[in-house]
């Protein structure tokens, strides 16, 4: 199967849904890996306003998507959870939303993302990339450490416990 890295488009919507709501239909552990799902409008705002990238295939049916949201002053900003613990300025990238279709995960999309993430972060000047990760998934956290992510903090967020991981970028 060819696959593919891509900017998502305002047209893939439907099937960013439909493999939202795939994946959850079949997620055991929701709290684990998921802290809520995106609503459709939510989506929408990524895909106006973020980076977001998904892998395809031929038929651009879309396998796996990810949320980065490249603006410091949006709510969704980690980084304002952080404020009074860390030091850290504001000027980050956020690495959102990731959801692998059952049939591609073990793939290694989610450091491929990441790696996306980086060069989107290091283009647009941003200081650093923040995410959070659920203590118990072990692959994500994994996957994060093994591209120099550090954890910041681990602290109560979407009704559950996350690690806060961060990359900084100062200097590269």
């Amino acid at each position: 199967m060819f696959l593919y890295l891509d900017k998502c488009k305002i047209e893939d919507i439907d099937k960013i849904v439909d493999l939202q709501s795939q994946i959850l239909e079949k997620l055991q552990s929701k709290g684990v890996y998921i802290f809520q799902p995106n609503s459709r409008k939510e989506i929408e705002k990524s895909l106006k306003n973020g980076d977001s990238v998904g892998f395809f295939d031929e038929n651009r049916e879309i396998l796996a998507y990810c949320s980065i949201i490249k603006n410091p002053m949006l709510e969704e900003n980690l980084v304002l959870d952080l404020i009074d613990q860390v030091e850290i300025d504001s000027n980050v990238l956020v690495f959102d939303t990731v959801f692998v279709s059952e049939k591609a995960r073990g793939k290694g999309f989610q450091i491929r993302f990441i790696e996306s993430a980086i060069k989107i972060a290091k283009a647009k000047k941003k200081s650093g990339i923040i995410a959070t990760v659920h203590p118990d998934n072990k692959t994500s956290k994994n996957n994060f450490l093994k591209m120099n992510f550090k954890v910041l903090s681990t602290r109560k967020k979407y009704d559950s416990v996350r690690n806060y991981m961060y990359l900084s970028l100062k200097g590269a």
